[in-house]
């Protein structure tokens, strides 16, 4: 339900406020910045991983663990062993 606005009174958000909070909160733009940039990079970075994982599980045929070697004949379970390393 919106507020009905008296005579003579500002509105809560007109321009002029709104450019004025932003000046006072300029400082705040920094770290909510830097948060975007590493959100971004983690993104791209994970990417990059998976693509490398699915590479490096399409040549593994085995693997050794305790001493013994187990073949791996699966892709999906290749992967999954390559996310636990």
């Amino acid at each position: 339900m919106a507020r009905h606005q008296k005579v003579g009174e500002k509105r809560l958000l007109s321009i002029s406020t709104f450019v004025q909070a932003a000046r006072n909160n300029v400082l705040l733009a920094v770290p909510a910045f830097l948060y975007a940039i590493n959100n971004y990079l983690k993104f791209i970075m994970q990417a990059v991983m998976a693509e490398a994982r699915s590479q490096q599980a399409a040549s593994m045929t085995e693997f050794h663990w305790l001493g013994h070697r187990f073949p791996i004949s699966n892709a999906k379970t290749r992967v999954a062993i390559l996310k636990s390393w």
